[in-house]
């Protein structure tokens, strides 16, 4: 690894920088991604984007996706999501980009805390 840690790839005297997969990962999910389907649902749930009376048209949810993913492949922040209009991207460090729309979520953490002396009397 070099001091920018771009990975290079040896090839007898040469050093060739490697390629970062993550433009042609973020392309293949947006080849795969179901914008229709997302449309769908969020006509039926009666979603807008902010101040729209419609639900966004199949271009801008491919461009609220593509931007995005654009985001977190710049970023390359391990396990870092981005969210916006019912989409959230992540990039994880074994190379994978994730797109996903949200429905409803929930999310719940233990946080541990300083413990209370026990108040049990004891005989």
């Amino acid at each position: 690894m070099t001091a920018n840690s771009q990975p290079y790839l040896p090839l007898g005297d040469i050093v060739l920088p490697q390629p970062d997969p993550t433009p042609q990962l973020v392309d293949e999910v947006m080849n795969r991604f179901g914008f229709e389907r997302v449309q769908t649902a969020m006509r039926a749930l009666g979603w807008t984007y902010y101040n729209e009376t419609e639900s966004p048209s199949i271009e801008t949810l491919r461009t609220t996706a593509r931007r995005l993913l654009d985001t977190v492949a710049e970023e390359k922040e391990a396990f870092v999501e981005h969210q916006s209009g019912g989409f959230r991207a992540c990039w994880y460090p074994s190379g994978t980009v994730t797109l996903t729309f949200v429905v409803e979520s929930g999310y719940s953490r233990n946080t541990p805390g300083a413990r209370l002396p026990d108040q049990t009397a004891t005989r």
